[in-house]
């Protein structure tokens, strides 16, 4: 007989086709959860041109999804089945994912200061309990920047007091980090400079001593609202004259 027949034999258990470590739970209660709207690559580690993928959230299938490696956006079970390809041998792995509750900060006030040429100094610091809102301080950090780009990047903070560096109105953006799990919100305020006015005021006729005393107006002839010190005329000459001189600019 010159035929002859051959055969491979293989043990069994001895065809290893590699394995898929998708790493460590991604937990709320181990401290390593995402943050609210971020993003997660999760690989598998596998050559696409040996293996077919099928990913699935909770149980259920993703359509679409049939590469080594899935970005994640929400929270679930994930797993990945991996079989090599012509044959019916399959490795499989999964992993929880978990997300943090988003970062609310609080609503910041707009700041105000005069200024004669547009620009002034401010504190910063003083809006620190408006951006947080209802977060606590002690587990919140407040910064501020000058771009909603360096506030979501965290770099370039600025430094409080801070002038502004456009004239007469510019945006702040406040970044709130926790301090633990380095998750964020970002909130906004302006910094406003308005122009010096002097208060004008048509000076009160004179009146002899223990005359009724004038009521002195509250808003100036152009426009300025305010109050006074002391807020009532006393009907002596010695005040009225003190008062006179803080009406600032006068007219006969």
């Amino acid at each position: 007989d010159t035929l002859y027949d051959s055969a491979v034999f293989i043990q069994g258990g001895s065809f290893n086709i590699g394995s898929i470590n998708l790493g460590s739970n991604l937990l709320v209660s181990t401290n390593n959860a995402l943050c609210a709207n971020a993003s997660h690559t999760l690989q598998t580690g596998l050559d696409p041109a040996f293996y077919t993928f099928v990913w699935s959230l909770n149980g259920t299938t993703i359509v679409g999804e049939t590469g080594p490696n899935i970005t994640v956006t929400q929270g679930g079970h994930y797993q990945v089945v991996a079989t090599y390809i012509n044959t019916t041998c399959s490795i499989t792995s999964a992993i929880d994912v978990e997300y943090y509750a988003p970062v609310v900060p609080g609503t910041p006030n707009n700041l105000t200061a005069c200024s004669s040429n547009g620009f002034a100094s401010f504190d910063l610091t003083q809006n620190n309990a408006a951006a947080l809102g209802t977060l606590n301080p002690a587990n919140y950090t407040v910064t501020y920047y000058a771009s909603l780009s360096d506030a979501n990047n965290g770099t370039n903070p600025l430094v409080s007091p801070y002038t502004n560096t456009i004239a007469n109105f510019q945006t702040i953006y406040g970044r709130v980090t926790h301090n633990v799990d380095g998750c964020y919100g970002t909130t906004q305020f302006n910094l406003i400079v308005n122009p010096l006015i002097t208060p004008t005021f048509i000076a009160p006729a004179p009146i002899c001593a223990n005359a009724t005393a004038p009521v002195l107006p509250t808003t100036s002839q152009n426009g300025i609202t305010g109050t006074w010190a002391p807020p009532v005329v006393d009907n002596t000459e010695r005040v009225l004259i003190h008062l006179l001189l803080l009406l600032g600019n006068v007219e006969p």
